[in-house]
């Protein structure tokens, strides 16, 4: 059905010149009382369909019918005066007709793209950490599910960092919630600075918890990444006096990497990754732990 859309929409032209003059054929050939109307009728179906230059093309033919039908002998040129009226009425109402009805298409196609790009930008806001500005928890989930699935698939590698800002509860107390917030946004620009490839997926998981999706990337990969980022974030020397191990705002990162492709529970990723950050906060925070699932 699709298919058949799509062509009409591409050949639309050809489509209402051939509609039109099949018309033409079936109200001659079965002799329909008033043609006019169901000519008329189509013009006006065609133009919505296509626009201004389907309604002309279309307007045209029934014109053409018109005067073909109410001349005397069909011989295009004389006619009774009754007719000639009708023809002039027909003349009159096709352009009017199709003006109205292409402008009917054409509000209602501009619309439609408003209300497409209303959606698309509803989509994109609903997946959209608003403070951030990478992609939200619920988001992250259905990427999640679609990679883990994928890797399962393809038996291809599938890493995911948990990251957690230190004491970020303290720093919050200390500095207050703005100052907060603005933290979390360079937070998120040093993570990012160390994301290089496209596939290369962050999310907010909650509160001062991130997550990074690696797809297609080992455990050496990830554990070579996170290091970076814990690095990245100590570079920005963001103040942070009431940390309890150091003066600078850091991070700690939990890794795992998908090894059991026999496992169909995505979960176990996260759990992996879990762990691994609390094995990270146990040995001392501001560091990046692997645990293997």
């Amino acid at each position: 059905m699709l298919l058949k859309e799509k062509f009409i929409k591409k050949h639309i032209l050809l489509f209402s010149f051939i509609l039109a003059i099949f018309m033409l054929f079936v109200v001659d050939f079965l002799k329909i009382p008033n043609p006019n109307v169901v000519l008329l009728a189509v013009m006006v179906y065609l133009t919505f369909l296509g626009g201004f230059r389907c309604g002309i093309l279309s307007g045209f033919t029934v014109i053409s019918y018109s005067i073909y039908f109410f001349s005397i002998q069909h011989n295009f040129i004389s006619f009774s005066i009754e007719n000639f009226k009708k023809v002039i009425i027909i003349m009159l109402v096709v352009p009017v007709l199709i003006l109205i009805v292409g402008t009917l298409k054409k509000q209602y196609v501009l619309k439609t793209k408003e209300l497409q790009l209303a959606n698309k930008e509803l989509k994109r806001i609903a997946r959209i950490d608003s403070l951030t500005g990478v992609a939200n928890r619920r988001y992250f989930d259905e990427v999640l599910l679609n990679e883990y699935n994928s890797a399962i698939r393809q038996r291809s590698f599938l890493s995911l960092l948990m990251i957690d800002v230190d004491f970020f509860k303290n720093y919050n107390d200390n500095y207050g919630h703005v100052l907060g917030d603005e933290c979390l946004k360079l937070v998120i620009q040093a993570i990012s600075k160390e994301l290089y490839h496209p596939e290369n997926f962050i999310a907010r998981y909650g509160g001062e918890e991130f997550v990074v999706l690696l797809p297609n990337t080992d455990d050496k990969g990830a554990i070579i990444l996170a290091e970076k980022i814990v690095e990245s974030v100590f570079s920005y020397k963001i103040p942070h006096c009431a940390s309890k191990n150091c003066s600078y705002i850091t991070v700690s990162i939990g890794v795992t990497t998908l090894t059991n492709f026999e496992e169909e529970n995505a979960l176990n990723l996260l759990n992996g990754a879990d762990k691994a950050l609390y094995l990270a906060k146990k040995n001392g925070r501001n560091q990046s732990r692997f645990f293997k699932i």
